[in-house]
């Protein structure tokens, strides 16, 4: 007789979930899929003060058992990183999955015409933010319950502390030109993702990385020109399926990879891609 399975139908999502970079793009995508997905109470923090109370409105709109916790916050500040996890414990008490997607394109250039602040600046919220916020989320999921011993259905092979998706990038594995600073940072992401997965395995605690590929983002299509450039090339030939991805695609990978569907998965840099790291 084979070995019984516990695979879910469909993945759900019940606790608290976290989302960084949430007002727009991947951020806001990923919130709106935890709702979806069953999460009751989510945290959502962002810069951009009237996008956080848009996507506030959007998930809580006929929705009234969603409670949504929009936190403005610079996640390159510690001291403010510090205090908005005080404020998610306070309110919820617990983070059960945490989708770290603050992330900027920076100022493109050769490495020779970058100027330190606008590389300090893409370091310190692609990097430093990641890890600012990740080290509140582990120290959150270190000392909560597993999640089999507060929500019904999970089974206890299947279960965990906490689970971390860090949004990286395909460029944390190859290059394009002019953006040294961003391809630096989003390797960072992916090297840190994996260090903590080590770090935090023994305590049920899962860490994972996303590579987005061409996305359609305001951060990607921020301006026509860059636009028109990536469709040319990045899109239509470096990038087999020959489309721009979508931003509930990349939410799908992130909810996928936080979810016990992804149980025995650690350490992981997902490409969500259309093809593009395999070229």
């Amino acid at each position: 007789m084979g070995a019984t399975t516990h695979l879910p139908a469909a993945a759900t999502l019940p606790g608290v979930g976290l989302v960084t970079g949430g007002a727009s793009g991947i951020g806001r995508a990923v919130a709106i899929g935890l709702a979806q997905a069953g999460c009751t109470r989510i945290a959502v923090l962002d810069i951009n003060a009237a996008g956080l109370r848009e996507v506030k409105s959007t998930i809580e709109s006929g929705n009234p058992d969603i409670n949504v916790l929009a936190l403005p916050c610079n996640t390159s500040s510690e001291s403010e990183v510090i205090e908005t996890f005080k404020t998610v414990l306070e309110k919820f008490q617990r983070v059960d999955y945490a989708i770290n997607c603050a992330g900027i394109a920076g100022t493109p250039g050769p490495t020779d015409q970058c100027l330190t602040p606008d590389f300090d600046r893409t370091i310190a919220i692609n990097l430093r933010g990641v890890f600012l916020c990740a080290r509140e989320e582990l120290r959150v999921m270190k000392s909560q319950a597993i999640d089999s011993e507060i929500y019904p259905g999970i089974p206890a092979a299947r279960s965990q502390r906490g689970a971390i998706v860090n949004v990286a990038s395909g460029l944390a594995v190859v290059a394009l030109p002019n953006c040294p600073a961003y391809c630096a940072s989003k390797a960072g992401v992916l090297a840190l993702s994996k260090a903590d997965a080590i770090d935090y395995a023994l305590y049920k605690i899962r860490v994972n990385a996303v590579l987005p590929g061409i996305v359609e983002t305001p951060m990607v299509t921020g301006s026509e020109s860059t636009r028109e450039n990536l469709d040319s090339h990045a899109v239509k030939v470096m990038t087999p399926m020959k489309r721009w991805g979508q931003t509930d695609e990349l939410a799908d990978a992130c909810l996928f990879l936080c979810s016990n569907n992804a149980s025995f998965i650690t350490g992981v840099g997902l490409p969500v891609d259309g093809g593009y790291l395999a070229v």
